[in-house]
């Protein structure tokens, strides 16, 4: 009984892992209705914290980013409060960083008041400092590092990637290409068209780097969002410094990106 048991419980647990797994594959690429299926399935297995508290923390904050992507931002949220609420009663505030990190990316989505969204991400950024958790900074970092440039705090903008970077570096994520844009946009804001283009180009060879290296980034659509904004900024760059040729090459290269999104959504709506 007790190896029948056992196995049982390892078989569920392999179970919940790998829906898991599959729902954050689903979400990456935007695929809502395959999401909305492993999302059910998973909440079949893990109906409350009480049969397993941090895979329910897990399905339910994979709930919150599937409500995002269906732009019920009130009900994500409020998902991301009461995630935030269950943690702070069981003194667990070292592991709600991403949730204060979602919250801003909420706030800043619906209204865009920097002022407090500033708050959530300071309050993320605290948490890591406060429990030596670093893993989270590099992100922290760029989300500040973003809204010093909606308010046109250009230097504490540069400042903050500049001082980061050799640890945006060690995550070898998307990370990377999202600072080389930021640094190609306060090289703009400082009227530095030329340094801007390099960063772009480098953000674009990490990009296709990762694209080839990372299986799940080739698939997810922040990859082509990314390649979209950089050769957007290319295009103005170029159309800046008279360069005609790098400006089509670079508006027609966006374009197809363009295209292969909108297919990619039709597909998934079409399922």
């Amino acid at each position: 009984k007790d190896l029948t048991s056992n196995r049982k419980e390892k078989n569920l647990i392999l179970e919940q892992m790998s829906l898991i797994l599959l729902l954050k594959q689903s979400i990456n690429c935007r695929d809502l209705k395959m999401a909305s299926i492993y999302q059910i399935r998973l909440a079949e297995l893990i109906p409350s914290a009480k049969d397993n508290f941090f895979l329910y923390l897990e399905m339910m904050y994979l709930h919150c980013q599937i409500r995002y992507e269906h732009e019920q931002y009130m009900e994500s949220a409020q998902i991301l409060n009461n995630l935030i609420s269950i943690c702070d009663q069981r003194s667990l505030q070292s592991i709600t960083i991403p949730y204060y990190l979602f919250l801003s990316k909420i706030h800043l989505k619906c209204h865009g008041e920097v002022t407090m969204i500033m708050e959530y991400v300071l309050k993320a950024w605290s948490i890591c400092k406060s429990y030596h958790f670093y893993y989270w900074l590099p992100e922290c970092a760029i989300f500040l590092s973003k809204l010093h440039l909606k308010l046109n705090n250009i230097k504490q903008s540069l400042n903050l990637i500049q001082r980061n970077l050799p640890t945006i570096l060690k995550k070898n994520n998307y990370l990377i290409i999202e600072s080389y844009i930021i640094l190609a946009k306060c090289s703009i804001h400082n009227n530095q068209s030329i340094a801007a283009i390099k960063y772009l180009h480098i953000a674009r060879v990490w990009c296709s780097k990762l694209i080839k290296n990372d299986k799940a980034f080739n698939q997810s659509y922040i990859a082509k969002e990314l390649l979209q904004e950089i050769y957007y900024f290319l295009a103005r760059l170029y159309e800046n410094i008279n360069d005609q040729k790098n400006r089509d090459k670079s508006a027609q290269k966006m374009f197809d990106i363009m295209d292969k999104i909108e297919n990619d959504s039709n597909d998934n709506n079409d399922f």
